[in-house]
């Protein structure tokens, strides 16, 4: 079920499975950092409300490319404060784009510190980011 949607990204509940997923679109090619920022807290808020365990992150269409002031203030913000305490695992499908997956990639590393616990991939489809989400241990 479709809980968000703006035209930079589309965020949907699998109650079932406990698993949000997120998919940046191709707009974010025009978006400025407040506008990432507002997108990020309202992933993160979705998380921690609907108590997902499983995230599945893709940004195979991603084209915002997150600068190191950006990186910053997802660790602070996003995996300081507001770090969703519920994750289990996460899964990434990265971006077609090679310099916005390096940036993820680099800020997701950075932010996923305050969580160490918490196992995270990449993939480069969203079908084996969901079968390693849905594996069991």
């Amino acid at each position: 079920m479709v809980v968000y949607e703006s035209p930079y990204q589309r965020i949907e509940l699998f109650a079932e499975t406990a698993t949000l997923e997120n998919t940046w679109l191709p707009r974010t090619l025009h978006l400025t950092d407040e506008e990432f920022m507002v997108e990020q807290k309202k992933f993160a808020d979705l998380i921690k409300q609907h108590g997902c365990r499983l995230i599945l992150g893709n940004t195979q269409q991603m084209r915002f490319v997150i600068t190191p002031a950006m990186h910053e203030w997802i660790r602070q913000e996003i995996f300081g404060t507001t770090k969703p305490t519920t994750m289990a695992k996460l899964a990434v499908v990265v971006s077609e784009d090679a310099l916005a997956q390096l940036a993820t990639e680099i800020a997701l590393e950075e932010g996923m510190q305050a969580i160490p616990e918490t196992p995270t991939r990449y993939f480069a489809n969203r079908e084996a980011a969901l079968a390693w989400l849905h594996a069991t241990a």
